[in-house]
């Protein structure tokens, strides 16, 4: 978790350190970008991936779970996504749902698209990761399908947010 927020921390700093740069060198750099984070707490209780010790459920929660996109665009328009996470992991099943949906919404191959996850052991179960190693019942199995339906729906909209918002930028290192 540490290593994304120092990742996202770095890029937002360039992206708001380079906003404010004249219009003139804006438009020689031709570079775009933005960020854009939603929460994907859960509603409800719910199991949490890689908790081993744990023997029920979640009980309420100590802060907000997280994901975060980050989207550049070059001069030609070739673009990049970056997604980051507040999960264990991302099954591959969802990781291609989502790139799926991605490619079909707003024209990014897979290639474009990386996923990164904080590896928290405090995060949701999701569909097709670690359900044997929890002792599930039909409704929380259920819990886990919908959860899941919606964080692909956020990770969605969430690019969705960051691509129609992006700014002139100009990369410094």
């Amino acid at each position: 978790m540490k290593k994304n927020l120092v990742l996202i921390t770095f890029f937002s700093l360039i992206i708001l350190f380079t906003q404010n740069l004249s219009a003139r060198d804006n438009n020689q750099a031709g570079w775009k970008a933005e960020v854009a984070s939603v929460i994907i707490t859960p509603e409800e209780s719910m199991w949490m991936a890689g908790f081993a010790a744990r023997t029920r459920p979640s009980e309420g929660k100590l802060h907000e779970l997280w994901a975060k996109a980050l989207v550049f665009e070059d001069a030609a328009g070739k673009k990049a996504v970056l997604i980051t996470t507040d999960l264990s992991g991302i099954p591959k099943s969802i990781s291609d749902n989502i790139r799926n949906r991605l490619e079909k919404s707003f024209k990014l191959s897979r290639s474009q698209i990386i996923f990164n996850t904080s590896h928290t052991h405090s995060g949701p179960v999701l569909q097709d990761a670690l359900h044997a190693l929890y002792p599930l019942n039909e409704q929380q199995k259920e819990a886990i399908r919908i959860y899941t339906i919606k964080f692909e729906n956020q990770i969605e909209a969430l690019v969705k947010k960051a691509l129609n918002s992006m700014m002139p930028v100009i990369i410094r290192y």
